[in-house]
């Protein structure tokens, strides 16, 4: 498209302003014609706005004010869809036909996202349409953002629902112009207005959802978040802070954000050092003392600088395993030199013996469902085909944690393995999805030879109907390939 006038630009923001509040065809296509005009034409009217007089609106340059436009109608657009969205979810949950216990897996797979999202977008759904059927209602008409519709749902989760009602009727009208902590603070106000007795209820329910999570981030690092009570979240930065200053000593580099985690690192691997925490073992995950699991080739342990995975985590660099491996116990697996998995072999009885399940435990990494994370010390070893009619082998054993087992023994959701390895996952709906078998090694891939220099320049080929012009020969017409399940991307 050639570039547009700045007249275009203000006839196109007269236009964007007559769009109604639910009219969000009409606004999707205004903003994907937006004119675009020239370097030249912007330069120019960003000088003469310097000359203009009136109000800031009238003398703001045209195109930096389209600008701002599009931003507040793009937000509109997308809570509307985000709105959508939700309805749908809390529709799907009403009349899904498997368990409501697998749906989130169903979507999960079908959106590429974590189960834990998905869950929490189902339950965010329902908890809208059934509790704060106003706020949705303004979320789709655009007035609100997703964060701001977060805050409310958030806010008012251990409140009653009459409670809940009243305080959205309270904080509506003024939430579209109040920023996220504005309007959370506009709720705690409301909900003490409302329901002064129900403080101390309230905190009672939310010590019971206190947690421990984790995730990864770049650079071989990851993230620890404890979630419990004002008292203990105390205790805890105390102790660590007094064990960080007891540490310090001189010519001691570390700052003392590094001394805390530094000793909270120590207080967790002397206990999964000595197995025993106040006078009683460890609880066993698969007859194995609880542990962390490094997986390195030799000659990144001689030296190398080979990549290796920290189980749970990902990839890692040689050093860091090195490191983890001076203190560690070693135990030697040997791999398909081409494919990178682990060899195999097999048993007859039903309960895996410990050799065979800490085999399987070995291979498989994480539990073998699409996009699960849950080590594979921490799960159940399932027979794909049921025993007896499946051996108790390591071609008829997966690592499946308990929710994903269940989706297979009874939710609805089956599987297959392959010779390779590939496992194929299908859900009550119809979603199928291929994981290709785990890679405890990644082979280096081959270096193509660079082609010899030609020596002199090939001839020049004769042209169409001269004497010695040959057709090119027939091509052999292509079959499709089957999918490459080894290449890392995702196979949906």
């Amino acid at each position: 498209m050639p570039p547009q006038s700045i007249d275009d630009v203000r006839q196109w923001r007269d236009d964007l302003a007559t769009v109604g509040e639910l009219r969000f065809v009409e606004l999707a296509a205004l903003l994907r014609d937006r004119p675009q005009p020239s370097k030249a034409a912007i330069d120019a009217d960003t000088e003469a706005a310097k000359e203009r007089t009136g109000s800031p609106a009238d003398r703001a340059p045209v195109w930096a004010r389209a600008l701002l436009d599009s931003l507040i109608a793009g937000q509109r657009l997308i809570s509307h869809l985000q709105a959508s969205m939700a309805a749908d979810f809390a529709a799907l949950a009403a009349g899904y036909p498997g368990l409501r216990e697998h749906l989130a897996t169903e979507i999960a797979l079908a959106l590429g996202c974590s189960e834990g999202s998905a869950d929490r977008q189902l339950d965010a759904a329902e908890e809208l349409v059934r509790r704060l059927p106003a706020t949705q209602v303004a979320h789709y008409r655009g007035r609100l953002t997703a964060w701001k519709v977060t805050a409310i749902r958030s806010e008012t989760n251990d409140v009653s629902d009459e409670v809940a009602t009243q305080v959205e009727a309270d904080v509506l009208p003024d939430a579209p112009r109040q920023t996220v902590p504005e309007l959370r603070q506009a709720i705690r106000r409301a909900i003490l207005l409302r329901d002064p007795e129900g403080a101390e209820l309230r905190h009672r329910s939310a010590v019971r959802r206190r947690r421990v999570r984790t995730w990864g981030l770049p650079d071989g690092m990851a993230a620890l978040k404890v979630t419990s009570s004002a008292p203990d979240i105390s205790a805890i930065k105390e102790c660590l802070s007094a064990l960080a200053r007891n540490a310090k000593t001189p010519g001691d580099s570390r700052v003392s954000d590094e001394r805390e985690v530094d000793a909270l690192v120590d207080l967790c691997t002397d206990i999964l050092d000595s197995g025993v925490y106040h006078g009683r073992d460890l609880p066993l995950a698969q007859r194995n003392r609880p542990h962390v699991r490094i997986t390195m080739p030799l000659d990144a342990l001689l030296g190398s600088d080979s990549p290796c995975e920290l189980t749970g985590y990902g990839p890692i660099t040689a050093d860091q395993a090195r490191k983890i491996a001076g203190d560690g116990e070693l135990r030697r697996m040997v791999c398909d030199p081409l494919s990178g998995t682990l060899l195999d072999y097999g048993r007859t009885t039903y309960r895996p013996p410990k050799a065979l399940a800490d085999h399987v435990i070995a291979r498989d990494v994480v539990c073998s469902h699409p996009g699960c994370r849950r080590p594979a010390e921490h799960c159940e070893l399932d027979h794909t085909v049921p025993y007896p009619e499946g051996p108790t082998s390591d071609e008829n054993l997966a690592a499946a944690c308990k929710h994903h087992h269940r989706a297979k023994d009874g939710g609805g959701h089956t599987t297959e393995r392959f010779g390779d390895g590939t496992r194929c996952w299908t859900t009550p709906l119809g979603i199928t999805v291929f994981t290709p078998a785990p890679r405890l090694w990644h082979p280096p891939r081959p270096t193509v030879p660079e082609p010899p220099a030609a020596e002199s320049p090939a001839p020049e080929p004769p042209s169409a109907g001269s004497p010695g012009a040959a057709s090119p020969p027939a091509q052999a017409p292509l079959t499709e390939s089957p999918p490459n399940l080894d290449d890392g991307s995702p196979p949906f």
